[in-house]
């Protein structure tokens, strides 16, 4: 028996027994249903954005699992630095406990808002619970609230050590973020009235892209920001070139998913 046969068996027995950052949120007493996959990648951004925006993206059942967890729509987790989560030890998990951070501000620092889970053995299953907002594991204020995720024991410590079989997820929306930021910055938004600030993935279904509307000192300066979900088995040069064709000739102005936010001019 191998070891994705060993797993569904001991998924099977473990089924029988078993925004804004400042928002107020609650914490749920709900407990996981089910168990999930998990699959810890390695994401190299690579060009003049890495390794500050590489990533380990925490799979679950196939899909960026944490992304959006206790955040509005215009905001995303980002996994850890590979180089801040090492070799996973700050994710093994034990019967008494921990918190530990799991993911980070898609700025892209350490250091500023984070995802913190305690993590906890429960038996042959792992537990990801009590979600919260902090910049550190020794905060408990802005809880969230998430039903949590349960992992199979086996295949939870062989996705520490690296060892489980690569799923077939790709990052097309992290791609496509990539070849944004690289095409934007090179057009002449000059005639347009704007210039480009960036571009942002939000799990694997939806970029978002964000231009800044006038000067210091004029009465709609602001930011205005436009979200694309990536349809299914578009690719990623694809979803970029969409994006980008809408920046060069104004339509990202006028897109149908579009927020703008004032700036108030220092004196």
């Amino acid at each position: 028996m191998d070891l994705r046969e060993t797993v569904a068996l001991l998924r099977r027995v473990a089924r029988c027994s078993c925004l804004s950052l400042n928002a107020p949120l609650l914490v749920s007493s709900e407990a996981p249903q089910s168990v999930s996959s998990i699959e810890l990648r390695e994401y190299h951004a690579g060009g003049q954005r890495s390794p500050h925006y590489d990533e380990v993206v925490v799979l679950v059942d196939g899909h960026d699992g944490l992304a959006s967890i206790g955040l509005t729509a215009n905001q995303a987790w980002i996994g850890r630095r590979p180089s801040a989560v090492g070799d996973r030890a700050i994710w093994q998990a034990t019967r008494a406990g921990h918190d530990a951070l799991v993911a980070r501000c898609s700025c892209g620092e350490e250091g500023c808002q984070a995802l913190v889970a305690h993590i906890r053995l429960d038996g042959a299953t792992v537990i990801w619970e009590s979600f919260r907002n902090g910049s550190d594991a020794r905060s408990d204020e802005a809880p969230i609230e998430h039903p949590g995720f349960a992992f199979d024991r086996v295949e939870y410590e062989a996705a520490l050590r690296g060892e489980m079989p690569l799923s077939s997820w790709e990052p097309i929306s992290r791609i496509a973020e990539q070849l944004v930021h690289a095409a934007a910055r090179e057009l002449d938004l000059t005639e347009q009235g704007y210039r480009f600030a960036g571009c942002q993935h939000h799990g694997d279904t939806t970029v978002s892209a964000s231009v800044v509307v006038g000067t210091r000192g004029d009465a709609g300066y602001g930011s205005a920001t436009a979200w694309y979900e990536i349809a299914k088995g578009e690719r990623a040069d694809a979803v970029a070139d969409r994006i980008v064709a809408d920046i060069a000739d104004g339509s990202i102005l006028r897109h149908p998913a579009l927020a703008r936010r004032p700036w108030k001019s220092r004196n």
